[in-house]
């Protein structure tokens, strides 16, 4: 078929067309991913509902006091770093209940977090630790405080939190 002036203008015509309804497209694309980024928080961000609270609970129900601190938080270009605890000086912050079966801690948020124990033993004034990084009961009767750091992680941010609870041994089976 020969080809004459009107099939060689239609045809620039049709990549003008497809052209323009490929930009139309990605103009949708770009206002539709706009408004969600504006909605949604970020994928992977940590956020206070993750967390929750943490509690530390005696034998008898009641609650304990600790003492907590945020050591480290980078969530999105949001970067903090903390300060540790340091166990002598928080001591007197802290409940120490006896140790038994129905003593618990609890993260009440809706991720776990990952969670290393130090503990601590008043013999040596809560400075050497004697035991990490999973907690395993004293064999001495007496008073200690545990350091137990819990890290959320969600793609590359991250959340430290440090707990320091005390907790006393006694009648313990050598």
């Amino acid at each position: 078929m020969p080809e004459n002036k009107e099939t060689r203008q239609k045809e620039p015509n049709k990549i003008i067309v497809w052209l323009a309804a490929l930009l139309v497209i990605a103009a949708i694309a770009g206002m539709v991913w706009l408004i969600l980024s504006l909605l949604l928080p970020p994928t992977g961000e940590i956020t206070p509902e993750d967390i929750g609270g943490f509690r530390v609970v005696a034998a008898d129900g009641s609650e304990m006091k600790f003492a907590e601190s945020r050591i480290y938080l980078k969530n999105g270009d949001v970067l903090e770093e903390g300060e540790k605890l340091v166990p002598a000086e928080v001591q007197s912050e802290v409940d120490f209940p006896l140790l038994s079966d129905e003593f618990f801690i609890a993260f009440d948020g809706k991720a776990e977090p990952n969670q290393t124990f130090e503990v601590y033993s008043e013999t040596s004034g809560y400075e050497e630790c004697i035991s990490k990084p999973s907690f395993l009961v004293p064999e001495d009767d007496g008073k200690y405080l545990v350091r137990l750091t819990a890290t959320w992680e969600k793609g590359e941010n991250r959340q430290v939190n440090e707990y320091i609870f005390g907790i006393t041994v006694e009648a313990h089976e050598h």
